[in-house]
């Protein structure tokens, strides 16, 4: 299990963990929550042991270490992770009273600092479809990193779920990208120019990673959009690349095979790209601007699309209420996303340059 999160996650929980226990031993209490205080009685309470504990860590986590909602919430996350290691039932950390408090921190948080418009700023699908006309896409690397951005802002990535990086071994391999046509899924290792025309879809799966605890994965599923320009086509994008490519099943999808040359996008180029797009538009506070700001933009542009907050969280791998890891996404969600990620109208400039301001 602990290899199935990333190696940036596995120090995150390690700071969680240490959170937590460093508040029970503080408090004089068992950190696996096997062993409970004798004057502890459940009868008498409204909430069960492990939740009451889960609470007051909560209280001293935001009232005496000041820490954010978020940063609690990703303690939670890696003193749970830790728990399931011990073989401890964590069903507690998802039970109602604990979402509800997660809520009221998360409000408090909110009414202390505006949080949306401050930090790293979003992209707008404008800015990325800008990139095609900026660069030669005829150049393998350029080609690339255009795939990575539209990507990336579609499927609202993090960067160490489509870039190989030192700190994850969860990137986008190339196996983990086929093309249906028919009712055969075709490996992107494997398709042919033959096969353009009749590619139906691409099928996306996204390795375990940050709120993956279980290594499930998640996998998406893009149609092939005929009414827009062919560069803002998530599946002809990366139909395009995978021809090119020629990569190995166990590459990453963004690598580049000829002959003995080799080479793979990094996390340098992505941050480098998306700045380059900010200046192009006008834009000076270029720190603000990173790879994050694809993941950034993806949700705020469903977001200005009027879709339901529970799409958004299931679509973006954000974890939160017990509930929404029901939710499944059916074909028609995704259709209506990748409606919505063309519509260069529904997140615009504007919209960037207010945030800019700040």
């Amino acid at each position: 299990m602990y290899e199935s999160i990333a190696l940036g996650s596995r120090k995150t929980y390690e700071s969680g963990w240490k959170s937590w226990s460093g508040f029970c031993e503080l408090m004089k209490i068992d950190a696996y929550l096997q062993r409970r205080p004798p004057d502890f009685v459940s009868s008498n309470r409204f909430f069960t042991y492990e939740v009451a504990v889960t609470h007051a860590y909560m209280l001293w986590a935001f009232n005496d270490r000041n820490l954010a909602a978020s940063t609690i919430e990703t303690y939670l996350s890696g003193a749970a992770f830790h728990l399931k290691c011990a073989n401890v039932n964590c069903d507690f950390f998802h039970s109602f009273p604990v979402a509800r408090a997660k809520c009221a921190f998360n409000i408090q948080c909110r009414q202390r600092v505006a949080i949306s418009e401050r930090g790293s700023l979003p992209v707008s699908m404008e800015m990325v479809v800008r990139y095609v006309t900026l660069y030669n896409q005829d150049i393998a690397r350029r080609q690339a990193i255009y795939g990575a951005l539209l990507i990336a802002f579609s499927l609202l990535l993090r960067i160490s779920e489509y870039v190989k990086v030192s700190y994850s071994n969860h990137h986008l391999m190339a196996k983990s990208v086929s093309y249906r046509i028919g009712e055969t899924e075709i490996l992107s290792t494997a398709i042919t120019e033959d096969d353009r025309q009749l590619v139906s879809g691409v099928t996306i799966i996204i390795q375990s990673g940050k709120s993956d605890q279980d290594g499930a994965g998640h996998v998406y599923y893009f149609p092939v959009v005929s009414d827009g320009p062919t560069h803002q086509c998530l599946c002809t994008v990366l139909f395009n690349w995978s021809l090119r490519a020629q990569s190995n099943p166990e590459d990453p999808f963004f690598s580049y095979r000829r002959s003995n040359r080799y080479w793979q996008l990094n996390s340098s180029d992505i941050s480098d790209a998306v700045k380059e797009l900010a200046t192009a538009f006008g834009f000076t506070k270029l720190q603000r601007f990173s790879s994050h700001s694809l993941r950034y933009g993806g949700a705020s542009t469903l977001a200005a699309a009027g879709l339901p907050d529970a799409w958004i969280q299931t679509f973006g791998r954000w974890k939160s209420l017990a509930f929404l890891q029901y939710i499944k996404l059916s074909n028609n969600i995704f259709t209506k996303v990748q409606a919505t990620m063309s519509n260069l109208s529904m997140f615009q400039l504007h919209d960037i340059r207010r945030l800019h301001r700040h």
